[in-house]
């Protein structure tokens, strides 16, 4: 995750896991079981206090300002209300020589952290003699052998206290267990009313992370302050462009590589069109010269697009400019290097997702976590027999280098893809109603060819409109599909979603996978875009889909147009220039461009010629 916009989404994403993850351990029969979470995304440690843990395995890279009242080494540091205007009222401080030292006060922390941390508080009653065991490791030189003991003598302790505790009474244990069930609800009903005052709380991307953090996955690069002028491509040229820092950044990536039994391919998260670009931008050539043939997914986050209501000025113009010249820079220099490049940014408003215009960070960023999560889940699914078994809860996955095939096509030149959600998903139409709509279709020549069932939303600029752009491949993703009130079962929903769509879309080369686990919805998901919650464990049907389309080609040869223009005003040439771009550089990335342009111009079946006049 790389930038501030992609770990707002990445917090989403992981609370979505945490909460399939927590549901499948204490029910294995769910759908959620399905997704293997804590095989493939999550990895088990122990923290400082020799607590076992589940942390994701993942590499975030951000400013220091973005973090809140996270540490630097991914802990959560207890302040409390006192403790918060004790600090505040001493961030003066005047010492022995008279200088005066002025010290920020910490983050407030929100409710829902605060919640969190006297959750994880009650985990360290359990053992009485855990802080024993640590002030050992602490004296002693930690060795394989010597670790190994421990842990035989921390067995038997436990053995023989167990043997030694009283005999408690049946009645006296039946009490002890209705009140360690009345305070478990209690916790969860404080965390609860905790989770909705996130709505007006939330600052940073940590301040509604429920995920644990590992020591090893925050990087903040030193040289890189936040500002008002940290908004172009090449503002993060100087935090990476020695070896010593790229190395920094890279064994953290190795470290949870090489954790990895088999390593299935990359998943990557960044705001490259800002000031991350150029790191995202060297971040993955590591990645292409260390794992060359392993797949990688890149979702280039960005901003929701600016309002063309408001009347242009000339700090506008130098915006505009900058802006186009980020979105160049990263389709010619990051796109080339990932298997599937997915730009996506929320929409400015979108009933259907439950936004409405100026919707916070806080919102736009959960719609593009539930795509993140809708499209990855094909190769997260847990692979089964090709037989539909009687209760299988998937249906038809596939492998992460299988779809990043299928979406690049036969040439592998063309590696955009669009993004599109239903969230919550419409039901599946009985076949009488698809025949009415279809009939509805063919009556009405205004109709467009994706109305009715299997409508989605456009995440990716320059996509949505009336009519969607001809696709050459997708992969469509159905969860927790509904018919009349009723579950479907995997194979019922393979089987009519791939009518419907067949009905529905133009004919493409289509990959339908359909699971019986639904979206998770955790505690911390926007209430306003998705439905009330059903049950105790939050789940939303939900269609995703990634498709490959030639479309692409006008859109980017308009941003070879834009960059010319953009390119020729003296701000952005002393701009491109602070970057370290000459004007050699920036034409040998027009050229990539148009080769781009080309490849799709290419690979389209009418033979479309797309030029920098289209």
């Amino acid at each position: 995750q790389v930038g501030e916009l992609a770990n707002w989404v990445g917090a989403h994403f992981w609370n979505a896991q945490d909460e399939a993850a927590g549901v499948a351990a204490s029910a294995p029969d769910h759908p959620f079981a399905e997704l293997d979470s804590t095989g493939l995304l999550f990895r088990y440690d122990e923290d400082a206090r020799g607590r076992g843990r589940w942390t994701p395995r993942l590499v975030a890279v951000d400013l220091r300002s973005s973090l809140g009242s996270l540490r630097s080494d991914g802990a959560r540091v207890d302040l409390g209300a006192a403790a918060d205007a004790a600090a505040a009222a001493a961030s003066v401080v005047e010492t022995w020589d008279r200088v005066r030292v002025h010290a920020a006060p910490p983050e407030p922390q929100t409710d829902y952290v605060r919640a969190l941390l006297e959750e994880e508080a009650g985990w360290g009653d359990e053992s009485g003699q855990q802080e024993e065991v640590e002030e050992e490791d602490e004296e002693e030189e930690e060795d394989e052998a010597l670790a190994t003991v421990r842990r035989f003598r921390r067995e038997q302790a436990k053995l023989a206290a167990a043997a030694a505790a009283p005999k408690v009474a049946p009645a006296e244990a039946a009490a002890a267990a209705e009140a360690a069930a009345a305070a478990e609800a209690e916790a969860a009903e404080r965390l609860s009313r905790a989770a909705e005052a996130l709505e007006t709380q939330v600052q940073h991307w940590p301040d509604y992370l429920k995920a644990f953090v590992h020591e090893r996955s925050l990087h903040l690069p030193r040289m890189l302050v936040a500002g008002e002028g940290f908004e172009g491509y090449g503002e993060s040229c100087a935090a990476i462009e020695t070896e010593e820092a790229r190395e920094a950044l890279f064994d953290r990536v190795r470290y949870f590589v090489e954790e990895c039994d088999q390593l299935n391919g990359f998943h990557v998260l960044a705001e490259d069109t800002g000031g991350f670009g150029f790191l995202t931008e060297k971040l993955m050539t590591e990645l292409a010269d260390e794992y060359t043939r392993t797949p990688v997914l890149v979702y280039s986050l960005r901003k929701r697009p600016p309002s063309t209501a408001a009347p242009a000025g000339a700090t506008d113009e130098v915006q505009e400019g900058r802006r186009c010249i980020n979105e160049a820079l990263a389709a010619a220099n990051v796109a080339p290097l990932a298997g599937v490049y997915v730009p996506m940014a929320a929409p400015n408003s979108a009933r259907a997702l439950g936004l409405v215009e100026g919707a916070s960070l806080y919102h736009t960023s959960a719609v593009l976590a539930a795509a993140v999560d809708g499209t990855t889940a094909p190769w997260r699914l847990r692979l089964r027999a090709p037989e539909l078994a009687p209760g299988m809860h998937v249906a038809n996955p596939v492998s992460f280098s299988t779809a990043i095939r299928l979406l690049r096509g036969s040439g592998g030149q063309t590696p955009f893809a669009a993004a599109g959600i239903a969230l919550p998903c419409s039901p599946l139409p009985t076949e009488h109603q698809s025949m009415e709509a279809a009939d509805e279709r063919l009556a009405s020549a205004s109709a467009a060819p994706s109305d009715g069932w299997g409508a989605v939303t456009a995440l990716t600029p320059g996509m949505g409109g009336a009519k969607p752009p001809l696709p050459r491949s997708e992969l469509v993703v159905v969860r927790g599909a509904e018919r009349e009130g009723a579950v479907l079962t995997p194979a019922e929903a393979l089987t009519d979603a791939g009518a419907a769509l067949a009905r529905s879309r133009p004919r493409c080369v289509r990959h339908v996978c359909a699971a019986a686990a639904a979206l998770p919805i955790p505690l911390t998901f926007p209430r306003p875009l998705v439905p009330a919650r059903r049950s105790s464990v939050g789940a939303a049907p939900m269609l995703a889909q990634l498709t490959s389309t030639a479309a692409f080609g006008p859109l980017l040869a308009r941003a070879k147009s834009a960059l010319r223009v953009a390119r020729g005003t003296v701000a952005a040439t002393a701009m491109l220039q602070s970057w370290g771009y000459s004007a050699q550089d920036m034409d040998e990335v027009s050229e990539q461009l148009q080769c781009m342009v080309d490849d799709y111009a290419d690979a389209d079946d009418e033979g479309s010629d797309f030029s920098d006049d289209d």
